[in-house]
């Protein structure tokens, strides 16, 4: 399993997140574009969508994920939270999103629990989880809406 980090993604031309307005706390919606045709991937691969600051937190409301370009037969893709380098806890509810749907497929999804972060002394990031194979040359746009909340200066 790897972790590709935003460096990496942007070295071979995938650009990083974008938000619906500049940072600061409150309602968000992420936008991310991943491309398969540019990083390749394998099964339990994960990318980093969003980093999360050292103390700042994110609670994760829903998702969507469209497909552009259908991947691998049977690949899925999945929402997680975790640390640099790792793959990271499954938001319930946003996970087992089928990757090889038509292209023009747009599914929605609630998060239901595991959708909160509190970043500590390090970040954390919303990252893109591939399933039991990789995304081939899959291409899916991937929106997060949730809060983004206050960076605060040293944990409580």
């Amino acid at each position: 399993m790897a972790n590709y980090t935003v460096a990496q993604l942007r070295a071979v031309g995938i650009s990083p997140a974008g938000m619906d307005r500049a940072g600061g706390p409150g309602t968000v919606v992420l936008e991310y574009e991943f491309d398969g045709a540019k990083r390749s991937t394998a099964a339990a691969d994960t990318v980093d969508l969003f980093e999360i600051p050292a103390y700042a937190g994110f609670i994760v409301d829903a998702a969507t994920v469209s497909t552009v370009r259908p991947g691998t037969a049977t690949v899925t893709v999945a929402v997680t939270i975790g640390a640099a380098a790792a793959a990271g806890t499954a938001v319930t509810g946003l996970t087992a999103w089928a990757g090889d749907a038509a292209a023009g497929t747009k599914l929605v999804k609630l998060a239901t629990a595991a959708n909160t972060v509190i970043s500590t002394t390090t970040s954390n990031f919303l990252k893109l989880q591939f399933g039991t194979v990789g995304a081939g040359t899959g291409r899916y746009r991937v929106r997060i809406f949730g809060t983004l909340l206050e960076a605060a200066s040293a944990a409580s």
